[in-house]
């Protein structure tokens, strides 16, 4: 692997502390991993949450980040699907493994083959860092905790929900359409072939329309719940799952009050934690956490599925957007402003460095 370009690192020293950049060695690959001369990371709302929050993190210094994309530089032994010089996007997981060479926030970052796609000529590194955990999270939250069937086909873009058929009556709720997770869980359930019905601000109802969602409501409106409710009986729906992409108790209690209408089993999925007080999950719901770092771990299968097959296919063939990107200058340098800016309120955009 070449050497010439040092380790360069955003590290987290002590809780309650500020990022700084210091040098530190550069990962090696191990079996089936792979080193990344990472060109762009992004910053996740996990990221502020870890460091203000002081969650998620066993020991210190630690190095955060997890959406990344550039340049293979070291092929481990096993992989076989990747060669140096690939252009990729990947999910790292060291906040999964505790190890600092699995993080995004570096110059060089070691990774799991199974987590790392490969992106085309026509896309650039920050537009595909804006990508995994986002990817990743949906993934799992539809296929696995909602329990949705897989597309299928040659590009896994071929409806496995027919209509007609009884699972088509059923609906999808996603709250918080323009957040990451969201934007990118109405796009591969759209494939699934569901109806997908959203909230979000107003500025972005049109995106998410051409999107394909059936309707989209904004959820600072009080109706939100009633009308969302209406819309899908105008489809001939039941909304029967739900992601809260946002998880606050006030958008918990929106989504649940959508669901409680429904007399069908439903299924609700939302990020990070339930709050501790404000809401309490409904008995007859069935709720489930949506951490898209089990895709590297308890469902392996899946992270295969979507980096080496799925999201390589509708990349290729641009049938899955990205949000915009608001570019932080400063390099690795710039990851205390990114983190500061996510952490003030981001809406309809993805905060990205280049490194």
């Amino acid at each position: 692997m070449p050497s010439h370009t040092p380790n360069i690192a955003a590290i987290l020293k002590e809780a309650g502390g500020k990022i700084v950049t210091e040098e530190r060695k550069t990962p090696s690959a191990g079996a089936n991993e792979i080193i990344i001369r990472n060109r762009a990371a992004a910053v996740n709302p996990i990221d502020w949450k870890r460091q203000s929050w002081n969650i998620m993190i066993a020991s210190y210094p630690v190095i955060l980040g997890s959406d990344v994309a550039g340049e293979v530089v070291e092929i481990g032994p096993g992989v076989t699907s990747l060669q140096v010089g690939d252009r990729v996007l990947a999910y790292s997981s060291g906040f999964i493994t505790g190890n600092n060479d699995y993080t995004g926030f570096q110059t060089y970052s070691a990774v799991r083959s199974t987590s790392v796609a490969k992106i085309p000529d026509s896309m650039s590194f920050v537009e595909a860092a804006t990508l995994p955990q986002g990817v990743a999270t949906a993934t799992l939250t539809l296929f696995d905790v909602l329990g949705l069937p897989l597309p299928t086909g040659p590009r896994f873009s071929q409806a496995s929900i027919t209509e007609g058929s009884k699972a088509s009556e059923h609906a999808l709720l996603v709250w918080g359409g323009s957040s990451s997770v969201g934007f990118q869980a109405i796009q591969i359930a759209l494939k699934t072939g569901i109806t997908v019905f959203a909230t979000a601000s107003k500025q972005h109802h049109e995106k998410l329309r051409e999107l394909g969602v059936a309707g989209v409501v904004d959820y600072k409106e009080e109706t939100a719940v009633d009308d969302l409710t209406d819309l899908a009986t105008k489809a001939g729906k039941q909304i029967t799952y739900a992601i809260d992409a946002i998880t606050t108790v006030d958008t918990l209690n929106g989504v649940q009050g959508v669901l409680s209408k429904g007399t069908r089993t439903r299924k609700l999925a939302y990020s990070t934690f339930w709050p501790d007080e404000g809401v309490e999950p409904l008995k007859d719901i069935v709720s489930g956490h949506l951490p898209g770092e089990d895709i590297m771990d308890r469902r392996d299968d899946l992270a295969k599925w979507l980096f080496n097959e799925a999201l390589p296919a509708w990349l290729e063939d641009k049938s899955l957007q990205q949000l915009p990107q608001t570019v932080v200058p400063g390099g690795l340098g710039g990851i205390q402003d990114a983190l500061d800016i996510l952490q003030k309120g981001v809406s309809g955009s993805k905060v990205v460095v280049e490194v």
